[in-house]
């Protein structure tokens, strides 16, 4: 099992940053001795790497999803939403659905992945990693909505700020340091 800290100053995860993560711990499942050196070894490590970019390209869409569908909900419900459940399955189940389809069809790009994660164990790890993964999504924007008094995030900032700055973190703002 792969363990890891997002850390961000500033600002809940970036979509892009959650399915960077998600898709570390998803091609982390292939398991390739790196002293194999047959053309199949070389194939599917290649079809590894290939395989992780396509699944952040992917997944960058679908935590964005839950990013707003939680934003969404934090604008209907206000602070009613914290005492709701924080399980994706109880509030966004097509996007965690949708989510772990796309892993299986981009695995299906390759034929040396074929159907591994589209069924039985390695398709439950997927679904709780991606799970898991969601929940904290959800977490994080309740805790932002709570720390900036019942404000989704990013409708905080003064207008000219809520675009992304060129090189910025996006929150409008340049990182610390470089301004």
């Amino acid at each position: 099992m792969q363990a890891g800290v997002l850390i961000t100053n500033g600002g809940p995860h970036p979509a892009d940053k959650w399915a960077e993560v998600s898709a570390d711990q998803i091609v982390a499942l292939i398991d390739i001795d790196d002293r194999a050196d047959s053309p199949q070894a070389t194939e599917a490590r290649r079809a590894k790497r290939r395989f992780r970019e396509d699944l952040i390209d992917t997944l960058t869409g679908h935590h964005d999803d839950c990013i707003g569908k939680e934003r969404g909900a934090l604008k209907t419900h206000g602070v009613a939403r914290y005492d709701q459940s924080e399980v994706v399955d109880d509030h966004h189940p097509e996007t965690l659905e949708a989510a772990c389809q796309a892993v299986s069809d981009a695995a299906s790009k390759y034929p040396v992945l074929g159907n591994h994660f589209s069924e039985g164990e390695a398709a439950d790890v997927v679904r709780r990693i991606l799970r898991s993964h969601m929940n904290h999504i959800m977490h994080i924007e309740r805790g932002w909505h709570r720390d900036l008094g019942g404000k989704v995030f990013g409708e905080h900032l003064p207008q000219a700020q809520q675009q992304i700055a060129p090189g910025g973190n996006g929150v409008g703002q340049a990182p610390q340091g470089t301004a």
